[in-house]
């Protein structure tokens, strides 16, 4: 996965800053359905407000109010903190950094993509089950679009055409899968 996180920067230092920032927006896009998997405890509001959020952004608009962190389990907290995380990084991306802000928001997928392997496989953590996880189909999936989605960049025209691609990313990076329980 750490080679992936590389590629993924060294790849978005070629694409232009709109590119990137489109790519940033696809990875959130598909974290947005571990956020709103966390709805046990996220209210209907939240959830409205975190799509309003990143619409806002797909616009090229900062929005003015943030969406809120959540208190939840542990594992459904963590995931829902990692898609506010990558809008926040989204929100600050700069003409400076946003090949590093491409890794960091791809890392937000992958760390929520990580934690649910290991649930759902129920392997401890650790060294020894990190090759598992990694070649689980949540982490080997979600690299594959990632790849995709850094080639299909590559090699659009500018302006870009947001509605499509906003429309190609709305996949649950779950693939249908959630935390177990105990």
């Amino acid at each position: 996965m750490l080679k992936h996180l590389l590629r993924v920067q060294e790849r978005a230092s070629k694409l232009s800053f709109e590119q990137a920032r489109v790519f940033c927006l696809l990875c959130a896009e598909r974290q947005k359905f571990a956020y709103d998997k966390s709805t046990t405890v996220v209210r209907p509001e939240d959830s409205d407000r975190a799509r309003k959020y990143l619409d806002a952004l797909w616009l090229q608009n900062v929005p003015l109010e943030p969406v809120p962190l959540i208190e939840a389990t542990f594992d459904a907290e963590d995931a829902a903190a990692n898609f506010i995380y990558a809008l926040n990084a989204i929100t600050e991306i700069n003409l400076i950094n946003y090949p590093l802000s491409c890794k960091v928001v791809a890392e937000f997928s992958m760390n929520i993509l990580d934690s649910l392997a290991y649930s759902v496989l129920r392997i401890p953590v650790g060294s020894v089950s990190d090759e598992a996880v990694d070649s689980s189909l949540f982490v080997s999936t979600e690299i594959a679009r990632q790849s995709q989605d850094l080639d299909e960049l590559a090699r659009t025209v500018l302006p870009i055409d947001f509605e499509a691609f906003k429309a190609k990313s709305q996949i649950d990076i779950t693939l249908g899968a959630w935390f177990s329980e105990d």
